[in-house]
């Protein structure tokens, strides 16, 4: 129904791949979607590039990249940002992003 509160029925899910072409250039895919308790279902898919500078325990890194977002139309989206990687100890996997 128009106008329903639908935000206690809503379920998703999303996949994330990062590929590393060296230490300081990665590219980023993801995908996602959700069903937010109507009769149709909401699709997010992007592609990014990020660009690090590491130095010891810190990355510092930028990204731009779109994608679209798919639900009873297909909108282009695009995307960029600043980021800080941290590492408490270099030899720590996975790494902890703050943003």
């Amino acid at each position: 129904m128009p106008g329903e509160d639908t935000s206690d029925n809503v379920f998703g899910g999303g996949l994330n791949l990062d590929c590393f072409v060296d230490r300081n250039v990665a590219f980023q895919a993801s995908g996602s979607w959700a069903d937010p308790g109507t009769d149709d279902l909401w699709h997010n898919y992007t592609v990014d590039v990020i660009f690090r500078a590491p130095m010891q325990n810190f990355a510092p890194y930028v990204f731009a990249g779109g994608g679209v977002i798919v639900e009873d139309t297909t909108d282009l989206l695009g995307r960029a940002g600043l980021g800080l990687e941290f590492r408490p100890t270099t030899d720590l996997r996975p790494p902890l992003f703050v943003a």
